[in-house]
């Protein structure tokens, strides 16, 4: 595993994830919207929507972040927790 990785997030979610933290919305807007746009994101897919949701509400797309966690929702309830029965 490349050392900036974990868990399957990319070095560009995890960027994303910083810039949420600065607050730097219109650049955390950019990078989870390119790791959303990867063919391969399958197992961080509800994070990296959580965090695209996220920086919508900071630039104030108040509709478009509601949609995004609605969809990061849904893509949560498709996981079935491994130890739940």
């Amino acid at each position: 595993m490349h050392r900036f990785q974990r868990r399957g997030v990319s070095a560009l979610q995890l960027r994303a994830e910083l810039y949420l933290q600065l607050q730097n919305f219109t650049k955390a807007f950019l990078d989870y919207q390119a790791v959303l746009a990867k063919p391969d994101c399958k197992g961080t897919t509800m994070t990296a929507r959580r965090g695209f949701a996220d920086a919508l509400r900071g630039l104030g797309e108040l509709k478009g972040s509601l949609k995004e966690y609605t969809r990061a929702i849904e893509l949560g309830l498709q996981i079935e927790p491994a130890n739940i029965k």
